[in-house]
């Protein structure tokens, strides 16, 4: 493993490059490892090639990033994993994600998110975009940090009602606030959106995962399309604006 500040030239294959910062002006080979706070890659991040960065922007990109913000010009067959993912053309891919912008979709590609997918145009079908946060790594990561945060936080709770009374409101605060940020990821799919903007071409699957695991599906018509969203009642729930059960 070989530790930079910043490099300028491509990544070799069987390469482990981690840096606070890195700007790469060629490719990332196959079967190399990009670590970083700050990745810049001008050239094509190769399949089975691996980035890891919390801030990333790639021109095309054909291995596996994860991050935490991702900024991608083409998404050429590639998978992500992020927060918030940003890509001016798809040309296939896998992108798992909080929220999702795509400019323009070429090729068919497989979009899940956990609380809103936007896309300018879709003009080819057999594109999956599905909102369902059990599919997502990076929230169900985020999940399991805030339940070891409360399970610690419990235990000083109950130290502080022995020891030190003074700390229990604050404890106490913290605990309402990871619940809380807790039960809304839970129920993000409630406020969710899939935004097909445009006419929308024929054969595209639109899923929405409920609390329960069932599934609310709708297969695209060629036509244009409202934002999709969940309307849901005591006694019913649908996908709007095409009602479905």
């Amino acid at each position: 493993m070989q530790t930079y500040s910043k490099i300028k030239e491509s990544i070799k294959n069987n390469s482990e490059i981690v840096s606070d910062e890195l700007h790469i002006l060629g490719n990332v080979e196959e079967n190399s490892i990009v670590e970083t706070s700050r990745l810049q890659i001008d050239g094509t991040t190769e399949e089975y090639s691996t980035q890891y960065s919390r801030f990333a922007n790639i021109n095309v990109h054909k291995g596996t990033l994860r991050c935490h913000e991702a900024s991608i010009k083409n998404l050429d067959g590639g998978e992500i994993h992020a927060t918030k993912v940003d890509v001016v053309t798809c040309n296939g891919g896998f992108i798992y994600a909080q929220d999702v912008h795509i400019e323009s979709i070429l090729k068919p590609v497989t979009i899940i998110a956990s609380h809103s997918i936007t896309v300018g145009s879709v003009s080819v079908a057999d594109s999956l975009f599905k909102i369902n946060y059990k599919e997502v790594p990076i929230i169900n990561s985020k999940l399991d940090l805030i339940q070891d945060d409360l399970e610690q936080l419990k235990e000083e709770l109950e130290d502080a009602k022995k020891h030190n009374i003074a700390q229990l409101s604050n404890i106490e605060h913290k605990i309402d606030t990871l619940q809380t940020e807790y039960q809304t990821i839970l129920d993000a799919y409630k406020i969710a959106t899939i935004t097909l903007n445009g006419t929308v071409a024929q054969g595209n699957q639109i899923t929405f995962t409920l609390n329960t695991d069932n599934e609310i599906t709708y297969v695209t018509q060629e036509q244009s399309y409202a934002p999709f969203h969940l309307n849901i009642t005591a006694s019913n729930t649908s996908l709007l604006p095409i009602a479905t059960l």
